[in-house]
């Protein structure tokens, strides 16, 4: 009998970082919890569910599926791969995390491995050729040896590679649904020793492991109680391998009955609003297993059992279409890229689950992988007229995080802009209460800089020494040369709110943020005029029990010019916002390229708008007009 894993303290761990939003309590119940038993008794059976591609025996249907331009790029992967060597992982490569904090050799390294296992096994399927099948023959040689499957940033002091447990974590979960898939759908071809070894290590390294944590037997793995992306992924991980895999059908119902019930709390993570913090490469990353869980959930009950159900699986649906500014744009809040935004394969798979025959679901195609390949093809196409793309309107507000996007209501306004109050106790969290980025005809002239790479140091007690990751790295103000503080309490009250036909406006008292007791009053006003050709300004509002230094900022990726004592001007690839500076007293510009490890290419500076003398209030005005 499987019982609910129960964890008292959640271990920090990369890529995990404090609990729900700061102001929303955790609901008392997870949304998920019921026993689902009695319908997956009624619906799954032992037979192994992989999806819906063909077995590999139909060698017809498969010569057709190879003509897709999926496949096809497969298959060009997978010749190029024929070439290579396949090596086992060098030991020090894995331990040199430990060493000085590097993840990304390793990683590297490992995602070459499981990348081959992926397309041998698709380029196969899809043609039939045995050299496929002996490169994946060769490949499995390799990782069958693997000391762990987990990532060594997870694995810690490297417990699972030394033999002492096997864990389960993000890419090892991943890595399991991937191998299960495989072993379900060539479990005839590959040789008689691989299939029953490569059975064998599911079960060792996955099905066991989950089973004890369960069962109270070893000391559970913090995710499954989790409310961030781990949960969602590991648990869509461990649902994919049980259904390939697991052949008692009295196991199978345990196991998932138990993974549905546990997956409810990544969307404790979500704020009531279903804003996600961790911003939208999370939301792909971890919502998007949360909809292949509730895919495959629904596909392997015959419909009987859909996660979208729960308005809490709707709301975080949502925010794609909410936090994006226009066009592909969205705000790059905690450690969000650049250049992420919403995928069509995630949001074609929402719509299925919402049965909202929109064109991503008609358009719905498999990344690459053979889980995703083998999920997306029992995906019914959608039925009725395609609808129309859902326009977010002209104002997205999540009230329950303090998030705003404002958009043009009429076409000559040029202007658009996203702005947050929140708190610094959010998940993935930047330390950005106040943070905004301004758009101008589609270019985000003046931005929020997003996620640095990591390493070691992004998920420990030193987080907060990047200059990307701390305020300074933000457009807020420094008090007195102090930072924003991380952690409970930073939680930003909305003071008040106008929207109207002409301007949207909208304070915060960002004081929580700080924690300095010279403060008596620090307020953040937004202002958007709706009136073309657009305009948007930040005012900054203090007052404090003594004379303290005062700057605010400005980021941008673009190039600074000073135009006047008040004035200014910001250019990025080919759009220029006008600066108009009104200020309580008089300031300098302050201009720093703020220089972290990063996945892009722009230029990070930081203008500093400095008080020239300490002051006991401050009032400053920046208005951005294209």
């Amino acid at each position: 009998m499987l019982k609910s894993a129960t964890v008292t303290t959640l271990t920090v761990l990369a890529g995990a970082l404090f609990a729900a939003p700061d102001p929303a309590p955790a609901p008392k119940k997870i949304p998920t919890d019921r026993d689902y038993k009695e319908i997956l008794g009624q619906t799954l059976t032992a037979k192994p569910f992989v999806g819906g591609v063909p077995p590999f025996a139909d060698r017809a249907a498969w010569a057709k599926l190879a003509k897709s331009p999926e496949l096809t790029k497969v298959i060009e992967r997978a010749d190029d791969k024929l070439k290579e060597k396949i090596e086992p992982i060098p030991d020090e490569l894995y331990l040199e995390y430990y060493k000085n904090g590097n993840r990304d050799n390793y990683q590297e390294a490992y995602g070459k491995l499981s990348g081959a296992a992926n397309d041998f096994a698709l380029a196969y399927l899809a043609t039939g050729d045995k050299k496929y099948l002996d490169k994946l023959e060769e490949t499995f040689g390799v990782i069958l040896q693997m000391k762990s499957w987990m990532l060594p940033a997870h694995d810690r002091n490297h417990q699972t590679f030394d033999g002492k447990g096997n864990r389960i974590e993000l890419v090892s979960s991943l890595n399991s649904w991937k191998y299960a898939v495989i072993y379900a759908l060539l479990k005839d071809e590959l040789k008689p020793e691989t299939a029953k070894e490569l059975k064998n290590q599911l079960y060792t390294r996955t099905l066991i492991p989950i089973r004890q944590m369960l069962d109270g037997k070893v000391k559970p793995d913090w995710w499954l109680v989790g409310t961030n992306n781990w949960n969602a992924v590991c648990w869509a991980g461990v649902l994919g391998t049980v259904l390939a895999v697991e052949e008692d059908q009295k196991a199978k119902i345990d196991l998932v009955d138990a993974a549905t019930r546990h997956i409810g709390y990544s969307l404790i993570g979500f704020s009531p609003d279903g804003y996600c913090s961790e911003g939208m490469g999370y939301w792909n990353y971890g919502y998007g297993h949360n909809l292949r869980f509730a895919a495959m959930l629904r596909l392997a009950t015959g419909d009987k059992l859909n996660l979208m159900d729960l308005a809490e699986m709707r709301r975080a649906g949502e925010y794609p279409e909410k936090i994006t500014i226009v066009g592909e744009g969205v705000p790059a809040y905690a450690d969000c890229s650049l250049s992420d935004n919403a995928s069509p394969t995630l949001l074609g798979l929402r719509d299925y689950l919402m049965n909202r025959p929109a064109a991503n679901w008609k358009d719905l195609r498999p990344d690459g992988s053979i889980e995703d390949f083998a999920l997306f093809a029992a995906v019914p196409p959608p039925e009725g007229e395609i609808e129309t793309a859902s326009s977010a309107g002209d104002t997205s507000l999540f009230e329950d995080a303090g998030i705003g996007v404002v958009r043009p209501s009429t076409p000559d306004n040029r202007v658009a802009a996203s702005f947050k109050g929140g708190s610094n106790f959010e998940l993935h969290n930047h330390n950005d209460v106040g943070s905004y980025v301004v758009v101008i005809d589609g270019v985000p002239v003046l931005f929020d800089p997003g996620n640095e790479v990591y390493t070691a140091r992004t998920f420990s007690d030193k987080r907060y020494e990047s200059k990307l990751l701390n305020s300074f790295g933000h457009p807020v103000p420094v008090i007195d040369g102090k930072l924003q503080k991380p952690g409970k309490g930073t939680y930003a009250p909305i003071l008040a709110t106008a929207n109207n036909d002409k301007e949207f406006v909208r304070s915060y008292d960002i004081a929580p943020a700080y924690q300095l007791p010279e403060i008596k009053k620090l307020v953040r006003t937004f202002r958007y005029s709706r009136v073309a050709p657009g305009s948007f300004a930040v005012t900054d509002e203090g007052e404090f029990s003594r004379d303290i230094a005062f700057e605010t900022a400005l980021l941008t990726p673009g190039v600074f010019t000073a135009t006047g004592k008040n004035t200014g001007r910001i250019t990025y690839k080919n759009k220029s916002v006008n600066l108009q500076i009104e200020s309580s007293s008089p300031f300098e510009f302050v201009t720093e390229e703020i220089k972290e490890k990063v996945n892009h290419k722009e230029t990070i500076t930081r203008i500093g708008l400095r008080f020239t003398g300490k002051v006991s209030s401050a009032k400053i005005t920046v208005t951005f007009t294209p």
